[in-house]
């Protein structure tokens, strides 16, 4: 059962990926006061529902690839070594990093040019725990879909993709520190952070508005916990065989069909797909697999099944 009441939920639905509507919009979209709206936020701010509006960053386009690496460890792992993980998050070069119950404890993932690189921050983030890692799987991701939680109404919910561009924007140092920024935290407005990022007001408007343009900056979003809806969050992980093709247009039509299904990554590494799904019983879930397994049931050669526990870093 959710927690919060119906006003408030539409209210969260609204600002999830449209992070940069103000409240006289929101209540225009909703049909509700604008005093009322206001409330709603400021309370959801309060509970700790709504935290810090981030930018939604196609690093793809910067060059960069996503490589996101699934860990399990071996015997048990003590307090002081799950203490020392969940320090991993504080590293600049890890954007994303969640703990699973299931085949992996925990993933987390990396966006770096040189595979190199990667594996040198990987090694640098193990060398301080003191735990052997019985297995490590490595996922690349090449396009990323987020859907939304279309379960919770009917209005449509914008999506925000990122994959490969065909050509490679330009940037430079200052638009690293502005993107750097925008994806890490909120801010009040453009000109409070004009004056934090200490670049003049015209300019960094000037250079949002084109990373904006070039499709960079994808969009605006409240990361929001799955628990507040009083449903659970899982991923599949799913193994496919031959027909690749034709099997991801599938899966990319069911994760249309069904509200439950949040995003859809198509990968190269240990899987080639990965959906998110919040669903409020395993029988559910369950349902949403059996789906899975009909596109093609000699092809979809496994599915692994993570249940999400906590999201240590949210990209």
């Amino acid at each position: 059962m959710s927690i919060m009441r119906e006003d408030e939920i539409q209210v969260v639905r609204t600002l999830e990926y449209n992070a940069n509507l103000s409240a006289t919009e929101i209540a225009r979209q909703l049909n509700y006061k604008e005093a009322h709206v206001r409330k709603i936020i400021e309370g959801l701010h309060e509970r700790g529902v709504l935290r810090q509006k981030k930018a939604f960053i196609n690093l793809f386009a910067l060059g960069l690839t996503d490589y996101t690496f699934f860990m399990q460890s071996s015997g048990s792992a003590t307090s002081d070594t799950w203490s020392a993980i969940e320090q991993f998050p504080k590293n600049p070069k890890v954007f994303w990093m969640a703990s699973f119950i299931g085949e992996y404890q925990f993933a987390l993932a990396l966006f770096g040019k040189q595979p190199i690189d990667v594996a040198l921050t990987i090694d640098e983030l193990l060398s301080q725990v003191d735990v052997s890692i019985s297995r490590k799987d490595l996922s690349v991701r090449i396009h990323f879909t987020a859907l939304g939680r279309r379960y919770l109404g009917k209005r449509p919910t914008p999506e925000l993709v990122y994959s490969f561009p065909r050509t490679q924007q330009e940037y430079d140092d200052t638009d690293l520190v502005i993107i750097q920024r925008l994806s890490t935290g909120s801010f009040d407005s453009v000109r409070s952070l004009s004056k934090e990022l200490d670049i003049p007001l015209a300019t960094l408007s000037r250079r949002i508005q084109r990373l904006e343009d070039t499709k960079i900056i994808g969009g605006y979003y409240q990361w929001v916990s799955a628990h507040y809806f009083g449903v659970r969050e899982y991923r599949l992980l799913i193994s496919i065989a031959n027909n690749h093709k034709a099997i991801r247009k599938g899966i990319a039509q069911l994760c249309e069909r069904i509200p439950q299904i949040t995003f859809l990554v198509n990968c190269i590494g240990a899987w080639e797909c990965e959906i998110g799904c919040d669903v409020a019983s395993y029988q559910e879930l369950l349902r949403i697999i059996d789906e899975v397994y009909k596109i093609d049931p000699k092809n979809v050669v496994n599915i692994r099944v993570l249940e999400v526990i906590s999201h240590l870093k949210t990209a």
